[in-house]
């Protein structure tokens, strides 16, 4: 699909079974290019192959979401087609990248930044502007263009083929009149690539003062009244919450339980949280940041929520039996407090020239956390959303203040708003953990339901073994498309074979393959028994077998549950660390051991 016919860029489609052949062959238009990455035999480049439109800005900008993509090695010749399909390591990096541009949500524009909030819009976020400048914290491909930026410096008409991708969730409402007002809602939500990656492998900070699974949220209400000058202009009402990890250095380390121990760094975070404030008032410029801290005051969670003052809400505590609605609570506490104003968002004004003009300013900023920074953090930043959103129809005094709320006076916005967040919490969720958002009942129906519950408790069980059993992958295809492993690790010698080696010890290999083999003969034995009778001393003597085999097998596969889980191979975590156990010709046997600096189930008041 070529999204403008002008600019359309010839690519060969050819290759799409990843096997380099003629480029001069077939050429096929491409919806943009998402960038280029040197793999260990060749560099491929992502081209964009078809994309679904999201909504239009303003007549004028059209948002699009990234459907399908094609990788094509950029050297075609029967040498590259042999080592490419020899090669086992590149062959796992190109289902690396397929991995990753499948499973994330990737959207952009031709014409607008979106990379920066329309708090921060000017003329300049116009793409290709004199002083277009993208987000670097929200640019997700920046690593992968790099290569085309710095063609395009060269020959400029490369620059209408760059393709500034956001990763995250964007979606516009429908229309909605009220007398001579017309107004929508439009929500998106930019993903960091920063310290990002998977639920369990990306917690806590690093000394750069980046924090896992940071997102910004960003809620747009558009309004076009025909009172307002020239009867053309429109205000964005916009409001920005944010999320983010514990900004200390932590863990859970999985081991196959579900509720993984927790593991504390011993070196200080003080300088990590004073930066990643710091970097959260450089790029909000606002007066105040309001942390609003979720996890339980007591348990497992508790070690983590002492050493850092919130704004404090136990969300489980005062939500339990189901009482979602509780939250508001947590909402009067912020109007209280004074972190939660009425007019506590910003307003700006469009005009037919684009002209921006900034009417009102939002001064604080919140950052809302959990543990995973998903399910409750959803809850409560679509809670503030509604409130927000009450008080911007006030402003508009489309509603009285202190009059009905918007949830009665307008059902199907309100509808539109509960569709809308619902699938914002299902895309960070599903980015982060694998799966979609629990507790999304309530964010669309208002209450916690029966279905609800069923539904959640799937979700977590499959979150258990995506977590376990399939996340190292997962966090590789995150390192490899961001960069965080360069093109000359590819070649270290201790790298070669890294991808499809297995250098754990022979045992540890073995186990499951006897479990796995007592289990299917103990089915035999019950559902097709000799001479069909259960109750004979062979068929009886073959069961204890099996069951003392599966029972053994899974007793050390659970004492021994860190040597199970699927581990990233590309980058090392800052909290793991292997250890030889002994040493062969060709490759050392080894275990997956805690790291040193940091400290199982310890309290932070031990960590100075």
């Amino acid at each position: 699909m070529a999204l403008h016919s002008s600019k359309s860029l010839p690519i060969d489609h050819s290759l799409a079974d990843n096997s380099p052949k003629n480029i001069r062959n077939n050429p096929q238009f491409t919806s943009g290019i998402f960038g280029v990455l040197q793999l260990k035999i060749t560099a491929h480049i992502i081209i964009i192959k078809d994309v679904v439109e999201v909504g239009n800005l303003f007549n004028q900008h059209v948002i699009y979401k990234i459907k399908h993509f094609e990788i094509l090695p950029l050297l075609s010749s029967t040498i590259t087609k042999n080592l490419i399909s020899n090669d086992k390591d590149e062959n796992y990096y190109l289902y690396l990248l397929k991995k990753q541009l499948k499973s994330e949500s990737f959207y952009f524009s031709t014409t607008l930044d979106l990379t920066n909030s329309f708090q921060k819009s000017k003329a300049s976020n116009i793409i290709n502007s004199p002083d277009f400048k993208p987000n670097y914290p929200f640019y997700w491909n920046s690593f992968a263009l790099k290569p085309l930026i710095e063609l395009a410096a060269k020959n400029p008409i490369f620059k209408n083929f760059l393709s500034y991708v956001v990763n995250g969730f964007i979606d516009l409402g429908s229309f909605h009149h009220h007398k001579d007002t017309k107004f929508r809602m439009a929500l998106i939500t930019r993903k960091s690539k920063f310290r990002a990656g998977t639920r369990y492998f990306r917690r806590g900070i690093d000394k750069d003062g980046n924090v896992a699974n940071f997102n910004e949220t960003e809620q747009l209400l558009l309004v076009s009244n025909n009172d307002l000058k020239n009867g053309k202009s429109t205000l964005i009402m916009s409001y920005i919450q944010i999320r983010g990890s514990i900004p200390v250095y932590w863990a859970e380390i999985n081991n196959l339980k579900y509720k993984p121990p927790l593991a504390i760094g011993e070196f200080s975070s003080t300088s990590s949280a004073e930066l990643h404030f710091q970097n959260i008032f450089t790029n909000y410029h606002n007066e105040k940041l309001v942390l609003i801290n979720l996890i339980n005051s007591t348990g497992h969670e508790k070690k983590i929520k002492d050493k850092i003052n919130y704004i404090y809400f136990d969300f489980h505590e005062n939500c339990k039996n189901l009482k979602f609605e509780n939250v508001n609570i947590l909402i009067e506490q912020l109007i209280n407090s004074g972190d939660l104003n009425n007019d506590e968002f910003s307003v700006s004004k469009i005009d037919t020239t684009d002209h921006i003009t900034t009417l009102q300013s939002q001064k604080n900023i919140l950052r809302s956390n959990c543990m995973d920074c998903l399910d409750r953090t959803n809850v409560v930043q679509s809670s503030i959303a509604e409130y927000v959103l009450q008080k911007q129809f006030e402003h508009l005094n489309i509603i009285e203040k202190n009059g009905i709320n918007f949830t009665q006076k307008f059902p199907k916005f309100f509808l539109d708003f509960k569709k809308i967040w619902t699938h914002n919490a299902n895309s960070i969720s599903k980015s982060y953990s694998g799966t979609n958002a629990l507790k999304t009942d309530f964010t669309r129906m208002g209450k916690r339901t029966l279905s609800g519950l069923f539904k959640d408790a799937y979700k977590s069980l499959n979150r258990y073994f995506l977590n376990n059993f399939y996340d190292g992958s997962r966090q590789d295809s995150f390192d490899l498309i961001l960069g965080e492993i360069t093109h000359d690790e590819f070649f270290l010698k201790e790298n070669e074979g890294l991808t499809t080696r297995d250098n754990r010890p022979m045992i540890v290999q073995l186990v499951p393959n006897i479990l796995k083999s007592a289990t299917v003969l103990l089915l035999t034995v019950i559902f097709y028994p000799k001479n069909n009778s259960l109750s004979s001393p062979t068929n009886l003597i073959s069961l204890g077998c099996c069951c003392l085999s599966i029972f053994f097998s899974a007793y050390f596969i659970m004492h021994n549950g860190m040597q199970y889980v699927n581990w990233p191979k590309l980058k090392q975590l800052d909290y793991l660390q292997t250890q030889e156990i002994f040493s062969s010709q060709n490759h050392p046997s080894i275990k997956y051991v805690i790291h040193d600096n940091y400290l199982l189930s310890c309290s932070f008041n031990k960590i100075q």
